[in-house]
């Protein structure tokens, strides 16, 4: 399954791991395959905890107050 570079970024981001975040939000370059496991590995993260974690961070941005656009 492929997801945005920025659904591992917030993963990274709601587990705390900030200092991995933005080494992902640089080096990743567009849409993540949660099957390639190595470049998971290097944010030590497994494809079963991507997808498990995508859960987590549905709605993240849905309670922050933004001024609209």
């Amino acid at each position: 399954m492929e997801i945005d570079k920025s659904q591992i970024v917030d993963l990274l981001r709601v587990r705390g791991q900030h200092d991995k975040a933005e080494k992902a939000e640089r080096e990743l370059t567009g849409p993540v395959d949660t099957s390639d496991h190595e470049l998971l590995a290097r944010y030590d993260l497994d494809e079963e905890a991507v997808i498990g974690g995508l859960e987590d961070t549905k709605g993240l941005g849905e309670n922050l107050d933004f001024p609209p656009p």
